[in-house]
């Protein structure tokens, strides 16, 4: 008797085992046809459509009561892909999707609006470290469960490549068609943005996006934890400080390697939970207002920039601070000692600010060049982020520039 049941409960497993449906076939043969173009899924022994439920690159969910499941991620991430993204979208939408991830390929084109409606419940779309170009598309905005955006340009030395007869004198430089370090994406970020209510991480590192950032692209975006808008090098205009200040979730901030200019206005210090803002690498001006900041940051770094003045006193009101890197700027004067006040702080780097003279502190070190040359992209990974003095006149009296 229990051997006929056993025998039953395996016929019954047999006949239900799902298989994907013929709408999400019809898609994922698409996509993967226009993913590359070789079809590279025919040499795979797995490699039956019907069964991609079994391959590690999709997950499927199989609920419905017709034995058909429906794709719910796709992540076909460092596979060497070299086609693009289908311009005119899917022959079905998959709508049970809510993760796509093909980081780290060499997928080439646009990012179509067509293509973005294809997957309507989407909660991550990992499109960083390929070849893109184009426009952010508008279609984006409309996806109302998006969590996370990836369009992350990179810098990994497997992604340069060279169209055939590309210039000799034009290689390895930034931002030239055809010469990719990772995605390309230009213009602005787009203003539907404002509709993404869930979006916790966006980050569109080392692109082409130009202009000042539009408020409202940034404003609403109520969940958003991890901003990194960093290498965009024709971002400009003031640093969207009336945006960020509105984003009570926002962590960390990167805008670094990019052009904003002027001063620091007000406005972040309401986003309360920010802890790292990292400012490096712009053209920013004037000087220093503590007051500009959250009170809770723990890493600010506005080195290589055109800040002048003394360096605040008032910094001392950051107890949770760890990292303070001045480095490359233009402050003068003596080192205030009330930085001595902040109880956790680890690294500090004052480098390349000649006017800066008189007692050395006491938390100061001087630290060889390499420290500097061999500083990581983020002061929240680990490497070298020495305390440094060098190129200071720090040691020396500072001397009146007139009597009195």
């Amino acid at each position: 008797m229990m051997m006929m049941m056993f025998i039953l409960f395996c016929a019954m497993l047999d006949q239900t085992s799902a298989s994907l449906a013929r709408s999400e076939i019809e898609s994922l043969v698409s996509l993967m046809n226009s993913l590359n173009r070789t079809g590279w899924y025919s040499s795979l022994p797995r490699a039956k459509v019907e069964n991609a439920c079994e391959w590690p690159e999709i997950g499927c969910e199989c609920e419905g009561g017709d034995g058909l499941c429906k794709i719910s991620f796709v992540s076909f991430y460092g596979m060497d892909l070299t086609g693009e993204l289908p311009r005119d979208g899917l022959p079905n939408k998959l709508e049970s999707v809510k993760i796509f991830d093909v980081g780290n390929n060499r997928l080439r084109g646009a990012v179509t609006n067509a293509f973005v409606r294809s997957f309507p419940n989407l909660k991550s779309l990992k499109l960083g470290v390929n070849n893109l170009e184009g426009s952010i598309p508008y279609e984006l905005g409309n996806l109302k469960w998006l969590e996370e955006i990836d369009l992350d340009g990179g810098f990994t030395e497997g992604q340069i490549y060279y169209d055939d007869g590309f210039p000799e004198a034009k290689k390895n430089k930034y931002g030239v068609p055809g010469s990719h370090f990772g995605n390309q994406f230009t213009g602005q970020i787009p203003e539907s943005f404002r509709f993404l209510q869930r979006l916790k991480v966006l980050n569109i590192h080392r692109n082409l996006l130009s202009g000042p950032i539009s408020y409202n692209a940034l404003a609403y975006l109520q969940s958003l934890e991890y901003l990194d808008l960093s290498g965009n090098r024709d971002l400009s205009g003031e640093i969207p400080a009336a945006a960020v200040g509105r984003l009570r979730n926002i962590k960390e901030l990167f805008l670094d390697d990019c052009a904003f200019s002027g001063p620091i206005p007000l406005g972040m210090s309401s986003a309360e939970e920010l802890e790292v803002i990292v400012l490096e690498g712009n053209k920013l001006s004037g000087r220093v207002n503590p007051r500009a900041f959250p009170i809770n940051i723990t890493t600010l770094d506005l080195h290589d920039n055109f800040f002048s003045g003394p360096i605040p006193e008032t910094l001392s009101i950051f107890k949770r601070l760890e990292v303070l890197l001045l480095h490359g700027n233009m402050f003068s004067g003596e080192v205030p000692q009330s930085l001595r006040r902040l109880p956790v702080l680890k690294t500090v780097s004052l480098a390349f600010n000649r006017n800066l003279c008189g007692p050395i502190p006491f938390f100061l070190p001087n630290a060889p060049k390499e420290a500097i040359e061999e500083e990581c992209d983020k002061p929240t990974e680990p490497c070298k982020l020495y305390p440094a003095r060098i190129e200071t006149n720090l040691g020396k009296p500072c001397e009146c520039a007139r009597r009195g």
